[in-house]
């Protein structure tokens, strides 16, 4: 049999392999067990799974945990989610607290918060009764997660009340430093909150249940601090190779393959909580993306658009972009002092058209052979012929320096940006 963990373990979590550790310690996986708590399980091989005995810390999960190693800042990270607020309906407002430890091996330290201390939160926030809330399964059982660890993922203003994020499936993206991803899992109640007119969508009759489940897409620079981007929905409910999904429950982590991304989703024909179930035509979808393909800027094809960058420093003496202009779309791309000047050298109106299809492409600039930039670029009628034209991607001579980036687009999608350094 395939059983790996003969054990009651509740919650669940991801399987990760720790860059820190070899033999018995290699594989970690942080999960629920038996209501008692949050454990640490270890594994040399993915199959063969210890528990720790002592408890990582003494909160329950009610669902999934994900967990990842941050190489940046050396810290293990942890979401779990936390039932402790209520929308205006009373009903259960699912959000995310966030763990970190650079040691798994050892109980993560926190401060029980006091009664004093809830009855102050529940006067800013709405928050479940009793106070403090742990004791809802009596003195001697640990109670789910609550206001001992920040709260990163949380329903805003942006989202209808009554609306869960369920499950943040958080990562640090192996390809690029500084970069952060969430997947939140978000669920929309038809119960509770809202008109009659809302809640009547849950009526048995209509064979749906207590709400639909869509995938969003979050990015952070840390890890910790979140914008998470609400439409279109990274993974929406809908037709999905002729199946009518009305759930889509995105799995933790991604897989490179040349140069596409692939992640995969458990995808159901029915609601949550669902009044009528289609179990054989739930399914398990692969996801494929160009790489870095995750956002975009897009531009108009009706007129021009203009980016301009926040100041930064850069390392590298190449501009590499990865766009897609489609036929008849172009980008141009130049540098700005702090003051919105154009650098000498490198003006937008020197940029070799961006014209394609490009996972990753060098940014050039025409240098006539005289060296004079203030030539009338747009009639090469002055100019002998093509020969006369020089042009250079190295940005060499602005390395270290604070600039800005300008970006002329037209009909195109900007997926991303990095600078590297390159022989010529």
């Amino acid at each position: 049999n395939n059983y790996c963990i003969l054990e009651p373990v509740g919650g669940l979590g991801n399987p990760f392999i720790d860059p820190n550790s070899e033999g018995e310690g290699k594989w970690k996986y942080i999960t629920g067990y038996h209501s008692r708590g949050t454990y640490l399980y270890t594994s040399p091989d993915g199959f063969v799974w210890k528990r720790m005995k002592l408890a990582l810390i003494p909160f329950r999960n009610g669902t999934q945990s994900c967990t990842f190693y941050d190489d940046q800042r050396q810290l293990y990270v942890s979401y779990h989610r936390t039932g402790i607020h209520h929308t205006p309906g009373l009903a259960t407002e699912r959000a995310s607290v966030v763990t970190q430890t650079n040691n798994l091996l050892s109980p993560i330290i926190y401060k029980p918060l006091s009664q004093s201390e809830y009855i102050n939160i529940d006067k800013k926030e709405r928050i479940r009764d009793p106070l403090p809330w742990w004791l809802d399964n009596g003195p001697l059982t640990p109670g789910d997660w609550g206001k001992e660890f920040p709260v990163k993922f949380k329903p805003d203003v942006e989202d209808p009340i009554g609306t869960d994020l369920y499950i943040t499936k958080a990562i640090k993206y192996p390809w690029a430093p500084d970069t952060y991803f969430a997947f939140p899992i978000v669920y929309f109640h038809y119960y509770n909150d809202g008109p009659i007119t809302r809640h009547e969508l849950e009526n048995p009759k209509r064979e749906r249940g207590s709400g639909p489940i869509e995938t969003q897409i979050a990015v952070s620079r840390n890890g910790l601090d979140w914008n998470r981007f609400y439409r279109p929905a990274y993974v929406g409910i809908g037709k999905h190779e002729n199946y009518d999904m009305k759930t889509a429950y995105i799995a933790q982590g991604m897989i490179k393959r040349g140069n596409e991304i692939w992640q995969y989703y458990f995808g159901e024909p029915h609601y949550h909580s669902a009044h009528l179930k289609y179990d054989d035509k739930r399914a398990v979808f692969r996801l494929i993306q160009r790489i870095d393909g995750f956002i975009s800027i897009d531009s108009p094809y009706s007129t021009e658009a203009i980016i301009i960058t926040k100041p930064l420093l850069f390392k590298g003496n190449r501009l590499m972009i990865n766009i897609d202009t489609e036929a008849t779309g172009y980008a141009q791309i130049g540098f700005l002092d702090t003051n919105n000047n154009p650098i000498r050298g490198f003006e937008i109106d020197n940029c070799v058209y961006i014209n394609g299809d490009f996972i990753e492409t060098e940014v050039e600039w025409i240098r006539p052979s005289d060296g004079n930039s203030n030539y009338e670029h747009d009639n090469y009628e002055n100019l002998e012929s093509f020969n006369n034209i020089i042009t250079s991607s190295d940005v060499s001579s602005l390395e270290g320096k604070e600039v800005k980036i300008i970006f002329r687009m037209k009909g195109s999608k900007l997926y991303a940006m990095q600078f590297k350094n390159k022989l010529d």
